[in-house]
């Protein structure tokens, strides 16, 4: 192999990376913004720790786990009101059981 074909190689192989994170970076904002409606099915992100509780309501509601912000919450159910105006998603963090949290708390509610 000649010096000039493994100079080839090596810009070949760094273009093709190069336009490959290229891809990732504009394919990632569309797919994990949370840009998307609050509907069952949909993964949007906390946007701050939020705890998961066993019912939708602050006073009678435990809390069983703390999904942290930035992470996905599958949406199962909802929306759901409760006594002093408050709106309710059920859903889980990946692996986690099926809870609620304030909509509020998601990226897609506005």
């Amino acid at each position: 192999m000649s010096a000039l074909s493994a100079v080839r190689r090596v810009v070949a192989v760094g273009v093709a990376t190069a336009s490959l994170a290229a891809v990732t970076v504009v394919a990632a904002p569309a797919a994990f913004a949370g840009a998307e409606a609050c509907t069952i099915g949909s993964v949007p992100l906390t946007n701050q720790n939020t705890w998961v509780r066993d019912a939708p309501n602050w006073t009678t509601s435990g809390v069983m786990y703390t999904t942290p912000a930035g992470y996905g919450f599958r949406i199962v159910g909802g929306p759901v009101t409760d006594g002093i105006g408050v709106v309710w998603m059920a859903g889980h963090r990946n692996g986690w059981i099926d809870g609620w949290v304030p909509a509020q708390n998601l990226t897609c509610y506005s």
